[in-house]
């Protein structure tokens, strides 16, 4: 199987949080089981940076095709992504795209839908809502562009929690949604140490109000 992966950001950038190895470690598993995986992706690394790699042609990551395209400025808006993304969902028998609020969403929905591709959208939680979200019409209206670009019967929703599910069918209501947990490599051997009379708790991730630590 053909599976295009397209992404705003690729692992090695450490700029964008845990989604980053998410997608990495979905992209080595899927070539480790056979599958012809390539990424398309910019060469962002944060606002103002840029990854230093090639960007004029793929390169092989852990068994992985990649193509770095350009970042001109933002995290993720690139002239060369939109020129290229055509002809890589083409090639894909699916396509995977990841977020929501980036430049590759719109060609991507827009190719898929002309080309007739099934189509996994990873909305990573930026469907969900909380008290303290942002931008709240700006988002409402790129939902909306996304809905009449997409062809919501070739489209699954691809959320990690029931929670995540249910609000993103709320915002794309002819889409259906699966979930599927996020897969963590776990060591042959855990070094453990014994228990003592205090609560120990760790946490991994960014800190963030929306976390709810």
């Amino acid at each position: 199987m053909k599976i295009l992966h397209v992404s705003p950001s690729f692992y090695p950038t450490r700029a964008y949080g845990g989604t980053i190895r998410s997608s990495y470690g979905l992209c080595r598993g899927l070539a480790d089981f056979g599958c012809n995986v390539r990424v398309l992706t910019t060469d962002t690394d944060g606002i103002g940076k840029n990854l230093d790699l090639p960007n004029d042609h793929e390169v092989l990551v852990d068994g992985v095709s990649v193509r770095y395209c350009r970042k001109l400025f933002r995290n993720s808006i690139s002239l060369d992504l939109l020129r290229m993304v055509g002809q890589y969902v083409e090639w894909a028998d699916v396509v995977h795209l990841i977020a929501v609020y980036s430049f590759p969403t719109f060609p991507t929905l827009a190719y898929c839908r002309k080309l007739q591709k099934p189509l996994v959208w990873s909305p990573r939680g930026s469907l969900q809502r909380w008290d303290g979200s942002t931008r709240v019409t700006a988002k409402f209206l790129w939902e909306q562009a996304c809905q009449h670009l997409a062809a919501s019967e070739k489209v699954v929703l691809h959320t990690t929690s029931q929670d995540e599910a249910e609000q993103s069918k709320a915002r794309f209501p002819g889409m259906r949604a699966v979930i599927i947990r996020n897969g963590v490599e776990v060591p042959k051997e855990v070094r453990r140490t014994e228990p003592v009379n205090e609560l120990r708790i760790t946490y991994l991730g960014r800190l963030h109000p929306i976390k709810g630590i």
